[in-house]
């Protein structure tokens, strides 16, 4: 069960991350067009 269900987690953290990372690269891009 645990190593079925980890997959799954890790996937879920990896998409957050990389949602964060691209609004970061965002916010970055909008400050320094400013």
């Amino acid at each position: 069960m645990v190593s079925n269900h980890n997959p799954n987690v890790l996937d879920r953290k990896l998409e957050r991350n990389d949602l964060l990372v691209r609004r970061n690269r965002h916010l970055v891009f909008a400050i320094r067009q400013n």
